[in-house]
């Protein structure tokens, strides 16, 4: 009998000894013990960008010159994270640039001049964002998608260049300038990294790539001095991401 307890207590104990260890993992993988912390992201996307230049006018000279075109519109961003916990909070840094291009018109009528000439306008957004991403359900759960938000202020150099590539002139007005204004950005990440879970943790051990990320995001930009002329702009964007 004391035989049959010992080895009862003996099993007993075993189990108790195995749930305690599997309790442990679950709770250091729910704190993050499997995920490594990161310090930032890097972000390249590309989309249209059409400003609206042409909101006081009824016949606008966006729309008469380049024909209501949207830019082609590029942008590289880095974020730094200040705080990691249920989500990402992170400062991020990101410089942009659009162009639209036309060829050359008369400027008494309007109309298109025989000419491989072409002017072109040209626009290169800076900003700063306080970004948060939820990416907590996609690190720990394998949930794949993570909502991103961004918001700031931004400052948008602008130039339109004449067809021989110097800046244009009305009158004694240049065309090139600055304006101050602000953004708000929501967009959605998927997850690469479930996709092949191998290749992504030889992707961080020989480039220090711990995630990577899909993204599409739609942007609403505006412009603080509306005395001048409006580059607000509603413009989507898609990418890639890489954390390290």
């Amino acid at each position: 009998m004391r035989t049959t307890n010992r080895a009862i207590l003996r099993r007993v104990a075993a189990l108790s000894c195995a749930m305690a260890v599997m309790a442990l993992t679950f709770a250091d993988a729910e704190a993050g013990g499997d995920v490594r912390e990161t310090r930032g992201m890097m972000e390249y996307k590309l989309g249209p960008y059409q400003p609206n230049v042409d909101s006081e006018f009824d016949n606008g000279p966006y729309e008469e010159f380049f024909g209501g075109s949207s830019m082609f519109y590029g942008e590289m961003a880095f974020d730094y994270h200040l705080w990691q916990g249920v989500g990402k909070l992170s400062l991020g840094i990101h410089g942009g640039y659009g162009r639209v291009s036309s060829v050359a018109r008369d400027a008494t009528t309007g109309a298109e001049v025989d000419s491989d000439e072409t002017a072109s306008f040209r626009i290169i957004p800076l900003r700063s964002s306080l970004v948060y991403r939820y990416d907590y359900s996609a690190l720990h759960h394998g949930v794949p998608l993570v909502p991103v938000l961004k918001g700031g202020l931004n400052y948008n150099l602008w130039r339109v260049k004449n067809p021989g590539g110097d800046t244009a002139t009305v009158g004694d007005t240049r065309g090139a300038g600055g304006q101050p204004g602000w953004h708000f950005t929501a967009g959605i990440h998927l997850h690469l990294d479930f996709i092949d879970p191998s290749s992504a943790a030889a992707f961080d051990m020989t480039w220090g790539i711990a995630n990577s990320y899909l993204f599409f995001e739609h942007t609403w930009t505006r412009m603080l001095d509306e005395e001048r002329i409006d580059l607000s702009a509603d413009h989507w964007a898609i990418g890639l991401a890489f954390e390290f």
